[in-house]
């Protein structure tokens, strides 16, 4: 009899808990609490100087979502309102463009689990005339900001280019 009391008694607790946290805004008791919630940190990895090959690593502890990655390029010691750098050839052109970020070429980055490397080689890089100069490359992933990362200070890196 006293062990039916005490389950009983427990769960008029319980339920009681339950009502409390519903009226007070909690519409799920599962749900994880954000300080032990995994999220990704897409970082981007440039060689130096730059070589044609972009990679982007998930170093946090939750998937990443697909993302996008813009890249910047700029001839230095040019006038700003020059476009100093090559254009796309147009066979590849439309594989790097995307209109939220016209001015930019963009690469679509897929889901990422954690650890997980995505190495990109850009198409162009190879076949483009790169006037004598020094150019400078900027690479910013989740650059629509999508993803709900644990650090957001390491999306950004640059590396340099000087063709003699």
């Amino acid at each position: 009899m006293k062990q039916a009391i005490a389950i009983s008694l427990f769960l008029l607790v319980v339920s009681g808990v339950q009502l409390f946290a519903r009226q007070a805004g909690s519409s799920n008791l599962a749900e994880p609490q954000a300080t032990g919630e995994r999220k990704p940190d897409l970082v981007p990895i440039l060689r130096t100087p730059i070589n044609g090959e972009i990679r982007v690593k998930n170093v946090g502890t939750g998937s990443a979502h697909p993302s996008k990655l813009t890249l910047d390029c700029v001839r230095l010691g040019v006038p700003s309102q020059m476009y100093s750098c090559p254009n796309l050839p147009v066979s590849v052109a439309p594989l790097y463009f995307d209109e939220d970020f016209p001015n930019n070429a963009t690469i679509k980055v897929p889901a990422l689990a954690p650890g997980e490397t995505f190495v990109h080689k850009l198409s162009f890089w190879d076949v483009s005339d790169w006037p004598k100069g020094k150019y400078k490359f900027t690479v910013t992933v989740d650059a629509a900001h999508v993803l709900n990362e644990t650090n957001t200070k390491n999306n950004v890196t640059s590396s340099t280019l000087v063709v003699p």
